[in-house]
């Protein structure tokens, strides 16, 4: 038996089967925005790339667009948060059997 194959019976067989994988990134949340949610986010938007486009034309002066950008950043969020959240067919299934299995039953 060589000495590589002798090395690798030490270890469980485990550890050769099982294989790391990232956890799976939560769907995204759609939300649906009033009229007046939809222009103040088109404007806080290009306020954002206004200031990050002059940010980077002035690289190397010291300037307070840093705390500007990501007050208005918050302030979309905000706004964001606002809409309703519309939730696709199979987030609605899924919350649908996990509300029935969560339930207690008649015999409980």
């Amino acid at each position: 038996m060589s000495s590589t194959a002798h090395s690798l019976s030490a270890f469980p067989s485990f550890f050769a089967e099982t294989a790391w994988t990232a956890p799976k990134p939560p769907s995204p949340v759609r939300r649906r925005a009033t009229r007046e949610q939809g222009e103040a986010l088109e404007i806080l938007s290009h306020a954002i790339e206004y200031l990050v486009d002059s940010h980077l034309y002035r690289a190397n002066e010291f300037d307070a667009d840093g705390p500007a950008i990501r007050l208005l950043m918050n302030c979309s969020r905000a706004v964001f948060a606002e809409g309703e959240q519309v939730y696709t067919l199979r987030q609605k299934v899924q919350r649908a059997i996990f509300r029935r299995a969560t339930q207690p039953g008649p015999n409980c």
